[in-house]
C-alpha cells in the first residue's frame, strides 16, 4: 500500500487534507473530510499509513475541553434539545409546499371548474371552504405577513445558536494550540458567558398561535400539529454576539484559501476527530450574515393576492402557477438556508472513531439483494420515545413520529457539490424546484488507493479501481411511541433514471440495525459515463411501525475519467406535485375515497381520511374513467420493490384493492391495531408508480 506524506489545510468553504502519493491519475474534485466514520482499515497496511508521520496534532486536541469547557457543554445540551425536538427536520413549521393553503383553496376552485370530476355520481367538491380561505386572505393579510415573518424569524434562530457551539469550540481549540491571546480571552469570556446563561434558553412556536382567528380553517388545520422548539430570541441575539466575535478572528491566523498555518503540523487527522469537524465547520463563521426575509414574503404575498384575485373573477384557469412557484421557492430558501445552518453547525452523532488510521477497508463489489447487503457496516440503535417536544421538553411517547435528519454521503464535484434541504409538500415525493444554496458537503473517507494528489499538493479522489465508492451513512433518527419498522434506501441515476442500487433495513430485537452501506458507480451503474459528472439521487425512507415516515433525498456527483462542461443539475430538485385538497368536501358519503381523472392522471377525493378505528370500514371506488389498481405502500411515498419479503408495517398488513373497472368499488376493513391513542397511517398509491395518493389513519379506541 502506498505510503502518504500528509499537511493539514483549511479552505474557506471545506477542510481538506492535502498528502503527496507515489502515485499518479486523472485530475478530479477534491473531497472534503466529514463527521462520519467508518470501518478501520486493518493489518500492517493501516498501521504503515498510520506511522508514516506523527499522529496529527488534531487528533490530540479536543474543542470540548480549555476554559470555556462550561460554555460549550451548556449550548452543546442546548443544541442536542433542538435536534431531538425536530431541528433540522422537514414540514416541522408549516406546510413548505403551500404555508397559507391558499395553493389549496386556489386549486380547489380551478378543479370545480374542470371535466375532471364529470364522471362522478358525487359531483365535484364543493367550492364553499376554498371561497372561504380565499376571502379570509384579503382580510387576514397584515396579519398573515406578521406570522410569516415570525415563523422564519424563529427558524433563523437556529442557524445562529448552532454556529455558536462552532464558535466556543473554536475558541478552545485555539487556546489549545497557543493561538488565543489573554486580551482575546477576556473578550470572549463575558459573551460566552451571556449565552450559556439565557434563560428560557429555548421557546415553543406553533404557527397555528401565530394565525389570526379571522383565518378560520387554515388555524384549525395548522392546530392539529404540535409546535417547534427554538432558540428563544435572547438567545440568538447572544449566539450572533459570540459568533462575531469569533470569526473576526480567523483572518489574522492565517485563514485563507488553501492554508491554515496554525494547524498543519503532522499527520493527516482521522476522520472523525472532533477538532476536524470544528476546524471545518469555523470556516463558515466569517460567512455568517442575518437574513431579511421581508422582500421575498412581499413578493409570495402579492403573488398569492393575483391568486385571490382571479378565483374571484372566475379567471381561475388563468392562474400563473410557475409564478406561485417562484415565489413559494424564494421563501423556502430561508428555511433551507436555516436548516443548512443548523446541520452544519450540528453534525449528527457519529461512530466511535477509528482506532488506528483515517484509511479503511474497501467494501465488497457485491451489492447483495434487496433485504440482504455485504456491504453494510457500521451499527446504530432505533428506539421508541427519543423525539422531544414541548418546553420544558418531554418525550413523545403519544404520538406517532419520525424525525429525519440529512443522510451523509460522499461527493466531488468541482463547482461544489449542493445540498438543499428543500420542505416537501404533503402529499408529494419530490422537492420542489429551488434555487441552490452552496454548502460543503461531508464525506466519509474513502479507501487510500481512491486518492492521488495533483502538483499542488491537493488530494483528489481518483476513481481507479471498483472499489473506489461512494459512502451513504442513515443519519440517527428519532421516533415518538413506536421505534423503526424499517429503513429503504435508493440510489438512482439523475433525477427520475433507473434504481441502481435499493436495499431494506430491518432492526433486531435490540434494536440494532446497519448505520451505512456503499454504493460504487463502477460497479452498480452500467451507464456509467464517462469524462463526466455523474449526478445520483439517494433517497433514505425511514418508517415507524406505526407507519409515519419520513423521506430526504442527497445529491451525488460522482466524477468519472477527466470531466468537462458544466456540473450537472441537483437531481434532488423536481417541479412540485399536484397541490394536496386538505378542506372538508361534504359532497361524499362517509368514509368514502373517489378516484377521479385529474388532468393526464387521476386524483382521490378526500385526500386524508383521519376518523376510522379499529374495525370500521372505508370504501374506494372508482369513477376516473379507466380501470385503476391501489395499494398501500411500504417505504412511501415511493413504489414498492420487488421481492419484499413482507409488506407488513408493525403488525398491520397492507391495503390493496386489486384491478378496480370505471365505476367499481371496493369496501375495505380496518384491522385490530395493537396500541391505543396513537393512529396506525397507511399510505395509498400506485403500484410501481412513486407518489402519495392519500392517507388513511385508523385507531384503536
Amino acid at each position: 500500500m502506498k505510503r502518504l506524506v500528509c499537511a493539514v489545510v483549511l479552505a474557506p468553504l471545506a477542510y481538506l487534507v492535502a498528502c503527496s502519493s507515489s502515485e499518479t491519475g486523472g485530475s478530479h474534485s477534491s473531497p472534503t473530510d466529514g463527521g462520519a466514520d467508518a470501518p478501520a482499515d486493518s493489518g500492517a497496511d493501516a498501521d504503515a499509513d498510520s506511522s508514516a508521520k506523527p499522529p496529527s496534532v488534531l487528533d490530540s486536541l479536543d474543542p470540548s475541553q480549555g476554559p470555556f469547557a462550561t460554555e460549550l457543554a451548556s449550548v452543546r445540551a442546548m443544541t442536542a434539545t433542538l435536534a431531538a425536538a425536530g431541528a433540522g427536520t422537514v414540514d416541522r413549521l408549516f406546510v413548505g409546499g403551500d404555508p397559507l393553503l391558499v395553493g389549496a383553496a386556489a386549486e380547489r376552485v380551478v378543479h370545480v371548474g374542470s371535466a375532471d370530476c364529470a364522471n362522478s355520481p358525487y359531483g365535484c367538491p364543493s367550492r364553499v371552504p376554498a371561497d372561504e380561505v380565499l376571502a379570509q386572505f384579503a382580510t387576514s393579510r397584515p396579519a398573515l405577513r406578521a406570522a410569516l415573518l415570525a415563523a422564519l424569524d424563529g427558524l433563523e434562530r437556529l442557524r445562529w445558536v448552532a454556529a455558536a457551539h462552532t464558535a466556543i469550540g473554536f475558541a478552545n481549540l485555539l487556546d489549545q494550540t497557543g493561538k488565543l491571546s489573554a486580551s482575546d480571552k477576556a473578550a470572549l469570556s463575558p459573551k460566552f458567558t451571556a449565552l450559556a446563561g439565557v434563560k428560557p434558553a429555548l421557546a415553543e412556536f406553533q404557527f397555528a398561535q401565530e394565525l389570526p382567528a379571522s383565518f378560520t380553517q387554515v388555524k384549525a388545520l395548522y392546530a392539529l400539529t404540535d409546535g417547534v422548539l427554538v432558540p428563544a430570541p435572547a438567545t440568538a441575539a447572544a449566539a450572533k454576539e459570540v459568533v462575531a466575535s469569533v470569526a473576526s478572528l480567523l483572518a489574522p491566523l492565517g485563514a485563507k484559501p488553501g492554508s491554515f498555518a496554525p494547524f498543519a503540523e503532522g499527520a493527516a487527522p482521522v476522520s472523525s476527530s472532533p477538532a476536524l469537524a470544528t476546524l471545518k465547520a469555523a470556516t463558515l463563521l466569517p460567512a455568517m450574515a442575518a437574513e431579511d426575509p421581508a422582500k421575498d414574503v412581499d413578493a409570495y404575498l402579492l403573488v398569492v393576492d393575483a391568486i385571490v384575485d382571479k378565483a374571484a373573477k372566475g379567471n381561475e384557469a388563468t392562474i400563473d402557477w410557475n409564478a406561485y412557484a417562484a415565489a413559494l421557492d424564494a421563501l423556502d430558501a430561508h428555511v433551507d438556508r436555516a436548516l443548512i445552518g443548523f446541520d452544519a453547525h450540528v453534525p449528527p452523532p457519529g461512530p466511535p472513531p477509528s482506532p488506528s488510521s483515517s484509511s479503511f477497508a474497501a467494501p465488497p463489489t457485491e451489492a447483495g439483494t434487496l433485504e440482504n447487503d455485504p456491504r453494510a457496516a457500521l451499527l446504530q440503535m432505533a428506539l421508541p420515545a427519543t423525539c422531544l417536544h414541548g418546553e420544558p421538553v418531554t418525550p413523545v411517547t403519544d404520538d406517532d413520529v419520525v424525525r429525519m435528519r440529512t443522510p451523509d454521503v460522499g461527493s466531488w464535484s468541482t463547482a461544489g457539490a449542493v445540498v438543499t434541504t428543500r420542505r416537501f409538500p404533503v402529499g408529494t415525493s419530490p422537492s420542489i424546484a429551488a434555487t441552490p444554496l452552496p454548502s460543503p458537503v461531508d464525506v466519509t473517507p474513502m479507501p487510500v488507493s481512491c486518492y492521488v494528489t495533483n502538483d499542488i499538493g491537493v488530494p483528489y479522489a481518483l476513481v481507479n479501481a471498483a472499489a473506489c465508492g461512494v459512502p451513504i451513512r442513515f443519519v440517527a433518527t428519532c421516533f415518538g411511541k413506536f421505534t423503526m419498522d424499517h429503513v429503504e434506501v435508493i440510489v438512482r441515476r439523475g433525477e427520475s433514471g433507473p434504481v441502481l442500487l435499493r436495499h431494506v433495513y430491518r432492526p433486531k430485537a435490540d434494536g440494532s440495525l446497519p448505520a451505512m452501506t456503499w454504493f460504487l458507480p463502477r460497479i452498480d451503474d452500467p451507464a456509467l459515463a464517462k469524462d463526466a459528472f455523474n449526478a445520483y439521487r439517494v433517497d433514505v425512507t425511514t418508517v415507524s411501525r406505526g407507519g409515519a415516515s419520513d423521506s430526504r433525498c442527497v445529491p451525488v456527483y460522482w466524477p468519472e475519467g477527466t470531466p468537462t462542461g458544466p456540473a450537472p443539475k441537483n437531481p434532488c430538485t423536481a417541479p412540485p406535485g399536484p397541490v394536496v385538497d386538505l378542506f372538508a368536501d361534504p359532497t361524499l358519503p362517509t368514509s368514502t375515497f373517489v378516484v377521479e381523472k385529474y388532468g393526464a392522471g387521476i386524483r382521490l377525493r378526500p385526500a386524508v381520511d383521519a376518523f376510522l378505528a379499529t374495525g370500521d370500514f372505508f370504501k374506494v371506488e372508482n369513477r376516473s374513467g379507466a380501470s385503476v389498481e391501489l395499494v398501500t405502500m411500504y417505504s412511501a411515498p415511493f413504489a414498492d420493490a420487488t421481492g419484499l419479503s413482507t409488506t407488513v408495517i408493525g403488525t398491520v398488513a397492507r391495503f390493496e384493492t386489486g384491478p378496480l373497472a370505471d365505476g367499481a368499488s371496493k369496501t375495505i376493513a380496518t384491522p385490530p391495531l395493537s396500541s391505543k391513542l396513537a393512529p396506525h397511517r397507511w399510505v395509498f398509491g400506485r403500484p410501481g408508480t412513486d407518489g402519495i395518493l392519500a392517507q388513511v389513519f385508523a385507531t384503536n379506541l
